[in-house]
């Protein structure tokens, strides 16, 4: 009996977690969001044995004019330095492109652009972890989700990965420090997935929300207070 209800439970939190998942990112094309969605959920649920969990954990972003000192976040030793780069045209339908040297990808929802466009995404080469999105000043109609997999990062399994965002670095303001300080005038509002690990929520992934194309980076120390303003063009 005891076994019965908890596989019921189980059964009942997979099956949520689905719902929630094709609610959030239903889109009906080919690579469609929920598909990166789903594959997201399978890469951070697999290995884990006997309790399935996912923790969504929101950040929220703020703009800051006049500027936000925030540290990059550093690639961990294990992971293969080098340019990595993907791109694909992507159309009102929308769908994913992957970077795979850098654990990330980014989702187009359906509406988020109105033609088709060429986009290409950049993962820098350099100790920090950086992306150059291009055509820089792309706008979009409905935010894009850009998803980071923490697992080559050095802050994986570190309380710094609870709170760690996306940041928008502008021009005049994209060099990294060697100590890793740069100055970012918005921190993007976050998501961080989270699987369970013995008995503790580990981070496993960062999701981001973007409106507009530009130069980003994984920050830490993005955490404080500031008035929103306007988005920055």
């Amino acid at each position: 009996m005891f076994l019965s209800r908890v596989t019921r439970s189980l059964t009942l939190c997979l099956v949520s977690v689905a719902m929630i998942s094709c609610a959030d990112y239903q889109s009906p094309t080919a690579p469609p969001a929920i598909s990166a969605t789903t594959g997201t959920q399978s890469n951070l649920l697999s290995g884990l044995v006997g309790t399935v969990n996912q923790l969504l954990s929101t950040v929220t972003g703020v703009l800051y004019p006049e500027g936000k000192q925030v540290t990059a976040v550093r690639w961990a030793a294990g992971h293969t330095k080098g340019e990595y780069r993907a791109s694909a045209v992507i159309g009102y339908r929308g769908g994913t492109i992957s970077v795979p040297g850098a654990d990330f990808s980014i989702t187009f929802p359906e509406g988020a652009l109105s033609q088709s466009t060429s986009i290409t995404i950049i993962a820098k080469d350099g100790p920090y972890v950086t992306y150059d999105m291009l055509p820089h000043g792309l706008k979009f109609s409905r935010p894009v989700f850009a998803m980071q997999h923490l697992r080559n990062t050095a802050i994986h399994n570190t309380a710094a990965a609870k709170t760690s965002q996306g940041a928008y670095l502008p021009d005049g303001r994209e060099t990294i420090g060697s100590d890793g300080a740069a100055t970012t005038v918005e921190t993007l509002t976050s998501t961080t997935l989270s699987a369970v690990t013995g008995l503790l929520w580990v981070p496993q992934s960062q999701m981001w929300e973007i409106k507009h194309f530009s130069r980003y980076i994984l920050a830490s120390g993005c955490q404080g207070n500031a008035p929103p303003s306007s988005d920055p063009e």
